[in-house]
C-alpha cells in the first residue's frame, strides 16, 4: 500500500505526526506549482495551507481511486482557479523579480545565453508568456512540464480527456511559440 495512503488512513484517526509527514511530503511541490499558477507568493502560501487543511478535513472520507499527488493537485488547481475567477484575474505575473529564478533552470535547460540579463530577460518573458496563458491550458502546462505529471494524471486533475489534456497542451506550446516569437534565439 503506499505511503501517502497509510498516512491518511492515521490521519483520519488522529494521528498528528502522520498529518505532519504528509505536509513534509508535498508542501514544497504543492507551494512551487501554486506560486507558478497564480504569480503571487503569499497567495501561494494561503492556498497550500487551504489545501492542507482541505486534506486533513477530508482524512476520514479519502477513497485512493488514484495517486494520492493526483488528488492533492487536483484539491490545488480547482482552488487556484477559484480564487482566480473569484478575484476576476486570468491572466498573471509570474515575473516576481524575488521568485523569478525558481523556474529558471527549468526554463533555460537547454540554452547557454552570453549573459546574466539575458537570462533574466528572456525567464521574465517567458514566465510572462505562461501567466497570459488561458487558465486551462496554463493549468496543463505547468503540471506537464514543471510537476511532471503524465497525461493520464492531468486529464484526473483536471477533470477532462486524455485528449483533452493533449489539445490543450498542443494550444498552449502554440500560444507560447507565438507570444515568444522572436524572443527566443535559435541557433
Amino acid at each position: 500500500m503506499d505511503s501517502d495512503v497509510i498516512l491518511m488512513q492515521r490521519i483520519a484517526h488522529g494521528d498528528l505526526l502522520a498529518f505532519r509527514r504528509l505536509v513534509e511530503r508535498h508542501q514544497k511541490g504543492l507551494l512551487n506549482f501554486i506560486y507558478r499558477f497564480t504569480g503571487d507568493r503569499l497567495w501561494a502560501e494561503d492556498i497550500t495551507q487551504e489545501v492542507f487543511l482541505r486534506v486533513h478535513k477530508s482524512a476520514p472520507y479519502y477513497k485512493p481511486k488514484a495517486k494520492f499527488s493526483t488528488w492533492l493537485f487536483k484539491i490545488a488547481t480547482n482552488l487556484c482557479l477559484n480564487e482566480l475567477r473569484r478575484k476576476n484575474l486570468h491572466n498573471v505575473s509570474l515575473t516576481d523579480p524575488d521568485h523569478s529564478e525558481i523556474t529558471l533552470g527549468h526554463l533555460l535547460e537547454k540554452s547557454k545565453p552570453d549573459s546574466i540579463l539575458e537570462t533574466r530577460e528572456l525567464s521574465m518573458a517567458i514566465l510572462d508568456a505562461i501567466g497570459a496563458l488561458p487558465e486551462k491550458q496554463r493549468v496543463a502546462f505547468l503540471l506537464h512540464r514543471y510537476e511532471d505529471k503524465t497525461y493520464g494524471q492531468i486529464s484526473e486533475i483536471m477533470g477532462c480527456t486524455v485528449a483533452s489534456v493533449e489539445s490543450l497542451l498542443f494550444r498552449a506550446k502554440q500560444n507560447l511559440r507565438k507570444r515568444l516569437n522572436g524572443i527566443w534565439r535559435t541557433e
